[in-house]
């Protein structure tokens, strides 16, 4: 697993990680104060796409199946008074 926000508050982006296979779960948690939370996915770290059925307002997950050796990243934008956490496993 690693964890792409530990408290984070809003507008931040997350350095980037490596898959490392092909099926995986993101996890977002926190408190919202009306902040969105994505993830995006990369074939080469410089395009970056929002992952589809995997941007967040409230706590959840959602699973995914992408390409082993893509990267991914974290997105929180909006809201105020926001402390998050996304995590992929």
């Amino acid at each position: 697993m690693f964890r792409l926000f530990n408290q984070e508050t809003t507008n931040a982006t997350s350095n980037s990680s490596k898959t490392f296979r092909a099926r995986h779960t993101v996890f977002a948690w926190g408190t919202w104060g009306g902040a969105t939370a994505k993830l995006q996915i990369s074939p080469d770290g410089a395009n970056w796409f929002d992952l589809t059925g995997a941007s967040f307002t409230a706590d959840g997950y959602a699973t995914f199946e992408i390409a082993v050796d893509c990267q991914v990243r974290g997105v929180i934008s909006g809201g105020t008074a926001a402390t998050l956490n996304m995590a992929v496993r």
